[in-house]
């Protein structure tokens, strides 16, 4: 009986060093990956086991349920050594995912809203609310009617799951940071003033918005 006691606790042991050695061996890894939403706990550890970024899958797994954790969709670089306690905790935290977006030269509030309604950022019926909303408009620090004029052609980079109004509000300051110092130190010439009367930046944002439109219809 004793022997067979000492048998077992050996094999305790045994399984208690490989499933310790399985979650803090370091191996390195070299991957971008993007965890799905909507996957279960047992396909995103899957998923990263055929990645090559976890060593064990059942060692993961068990270490999940012991701890209650939980495993998050996003978009995970890893560069360097980890053990699969590093890979849990990293992708237990989450992380968001870039998303690229260019706002073209001529590009009007309409046609804005369509390219972020493209991007999955922001709906069209959202943006353009926001965009002849005068409260928010006045609450970005702005003048006018519209956002037209004041959205600086640029290529952006957002993080998914971005609200309209945090995306408003980046590509607002990028106009701000690198066109309102311009307006600094600007005069208009009398010709502008006898064409447009009483000139200020709104003014001539909208028929710089309106030319560059029409120019590039042209081309």
């Amino acid at each position: 009986m004793k022997r067979l006691f000492s048998i077992l606790f050996l094999l305790v042991l045994l399984v208690l060093f490989f499933f310790y050695k399985n979650l803090t061996q370091k191996h390195h890894v070299e991957v971008n990956v993007r965890v799905e939403k909507g996957l279960s706990t047992k396909e995103v550890l899957r998923f990263l086991e055929e990645k090559g970024i976890l060593n064990s899958f059942y060692s993961s797994y068990i270490y999940l349920r012991l701890k209650g954790s939980n495993l998050k969709s996003g978009c995970y670089r890893f560069s360097g050594s980890y053990s699969d306690i590093d890979v849990i905790k990293i992708v237990a935290k989450g992380s968001s995912c870039p998303v690229t977006v260019t706002i073209p030269e001529g590009a009007n509030v309409f046609k804005v809203a369509l390219i972020l309604d493209n991007a999955h950022l922001c709906r069209k019926e959202e943006f353009l609310k926001l965009a002849f909303d005068r409260n928010f408009i006045k609450s970005l620090g702005l003048n006018g009617f519209s956002l037209e004029g004041f959205l600086f052609p640029d290529t952006y980079l957002f993080d998914e799951g971005s609200s309209c109004e945090r995306v408003v509000l980046e590509i607002v300051e990028n106009f701000k940071r690198k066109v309102l110092p311009l307006f600094s130190s600007y005069k208009t010439d009398g010709y502008v003033r006898k064409a447009l009367g009483k000139v200020d930046m709104v003014k001539i944002l909208t028929v710089a918005s309106i030319i560059e439109r029409e120019t590039s219809v042209r081309d």
